[in-house]
This record gives structure tokens, C-alpha cells and sequence, in this order.
């Protein structure tokens, strides 16, 4: 798997004081590729299609009916019947789930000109709803957000998805119009995984 070794983090404030030390994914100038919090360990064949199994950490089949929930929110969610849903969680503090926001709206708006609507949609782990309106504030092209209302919360969601309680930040999670989880993903994304996107999104 393409992921670095597990942390066991307790809470967003403890994951935002390792992130820096031991991811790398959320410090400017990491080794990492830019935009990414991922170590990239596969290498596709010229020619070959977009792989799933490499982009999504989790990857349920259409017969493994996982249902897919939020955690708890300041505010309800749509409510997605019918419709993909993505489901981005990040930080004020996570620099690659900033830098990939602006890359989700984009592919979102070409999804919806190819008729395929998604329900996009950020979820903010930051604690002080005050940060995150100050932060909004100051960074106008910030897209509406969701918060996270009970930290205690987040790692048994995490875990509920398949991932490893010490997956990194930005976490994407896609679920499918009958409300199943069909994907989730421990890491930024970049513009080289816009063909995979799409076709999971594709997925019947």
C-alpha cells in the first residue's frame, strides 16, 4: 500500500503538531510532490487505463454494501439521494488540503457540464469555528464547508471507512448514489488523478 507508516492520532490538534514531523504531506517544501500528502509506489503502464485500486486506500465493490455517514456536523449535509457524493475533509492548518480545494471545484463544474451532478462536499476538522471563519475571511475562494462537532469523533469515522486511524489529511471518501461507500483516500489529490475520478464516478 502507498501510504506511510500508521500514527495513532488522537485529535486534529495532535494530527496538525505531527503533520510537519513525521507526514510531511502538510509543510511547504516536503519532498512530497506538490499538492500531495502520498508516497506514489505504483506506476502505471503507458496505455492502461485509470487505476482504482491505486487511487482509492479503500475500495469497496458495488455488491459490498458499506453504507456510507457523515460524523457529526454543525449543519446537515445534502442530503445526496440520487447523486454521488465526495466528501473532503481538511483542515485550516493542512497546506495540500488548501492547495487541492480550488482542483475539486474545478472537476466538480466539469462533472456537472458532462451531466454528471455530484454533491461536493468539505468537511473542516478544525475545532474553533471562529478559525474557520477567519480563515474564510481571508481566503475569499474558500468553498462553503461543513465542521466537525465532536473531535472525539473523527478517528472512529476514519476507521469506519477502512482507513488506518492514522490516516493523513486531506481524506477524500466518494459514495455512490445509493448512499454506499465506493471509495476513500488518505491524501491529496492532483490533476493526474482526474481520470480516475472520473471514472469511479462513472462506477454503476
Amino acid at each position: 500500500m502507498d501510504r506511510l507508516p500508521t500514527l495513532i492520532v488522537r485529535s486534529a490538534g495532535a494530527f496538525a503538531a505531527l503533520c510537519g514531523l513525521v507526514v510531511g504531506g502538510c509543510e511547504e517544501g516536503s519532498a512530497v510532490a506538490p499538492g500531495s500528502g502520498r508516497v506514489v509506489a505504483v506506476t502505471q503502464d503507458r496505455g492502461a487505463g485509470p487505476d482504482l485500486a491505486a487511487f482509492c486506500d479503500v475500495r469497496p465493490g458495488a455488491g459490498d454494501a458499506r453504507p456510507f455517514a457523515l460524523p457529526p456536523t454543525d449543519r446537515s449535509p445534502p442530503a445526496g439521494q440520487g447523486r454521488w457524493r465526495w466528501v473532503n475533509v481538511w483542515a485550516t492548518w493542512c497546506q495540500p488540503c488548501i492547495e487541492e480545494m480550488p482542483l475539486l471545484v474545478e472537476w466538480q463544474r466539469r462533472f456537472a457540464a458532462e451531466g454528471r451532478d455530484v454533491d461536493l462536499i468539505f468537511l473542516s476538522v478544525d475545532e474553533d469555528p471562529e478559525v474557520v471563519a477567519r480563515f474564510r475571511g481571508s481566503h475569499p475562494g474558500t468553498p462553503e464547508t461543513l465542521r466537525l462537532t465532536d473531535p472525539a469523533a473523527l478517528e472512529g469515522w476514519i476507521t469506519g471507512l477502512g482507513l488506518d486511524r492514522g490516516a493523513t489529511l486531506p481524506i477524500n471518501a466518494f459514495a455512490d448514489p445509493q448512499g454506499h461507500l465506493r471509495c476513500a483516500r488518505s491524501g491529496a489529490v492532483s490533476a493526474s488523478d482526474s481520470a480516475a475520478v472520473s471514472v469511479l464516478l462513472a462506477q454503476p
